[in-house]
């Protein structure tokens, strides 16, 4: 009898204690309904992006958005490597300076994740 008790007053716990994956995985941003984490990101992103000069923005966006290495963003771009290099810089310190620390930290996770 003891054993089924545990195991009843357990599984309660597990009940109350277990969060869906996906509601650790969406935010609201004082909304009803909650949107997920990784649109929110990129909608900022895009903002932000938007608002950097226009080399800048060429380079980011070419290094974000559609996963060129440097020496290809050279070569479309028509300057250096270190040039790249440079926007690339600041365009990350704009991000910074522009992000929440928050959705900072969910774009090095999903940064850390695709270059995995």
């Amino acid at each position: 009898m003891n054993v089924l008790k545990k195991q009843m007053v357990e599984k309660k716990y597990i009940d109350k204690t277990q969060i869906n994956s996906e509601e650790l995985y969406k935010i609201s941003f004082e909304m009803d309904d909650f949107l997920p984490m990784e649109k929110l990101l990129y909608e900022e992103l895009e903002k932000i992006i938007e608002e950097m000069p226009e080399r800048c923005q060429s380079a980011f966006y070419l290094k974000w958005k559609e996963g060129k290495k440097i020496r290809e963003i050279a070569e479309i771009m028509g300057i250096s490597t270190t040039m790249v290099d440079k926007h690339l810089a600041k365009g990350m310190e704009i991000v910074r300076q522009k992000m929440t620390s928050e959705m900072l930290l969910l774009l090095y996770i999903l940064i850390l994740n695709s270059s995995l």
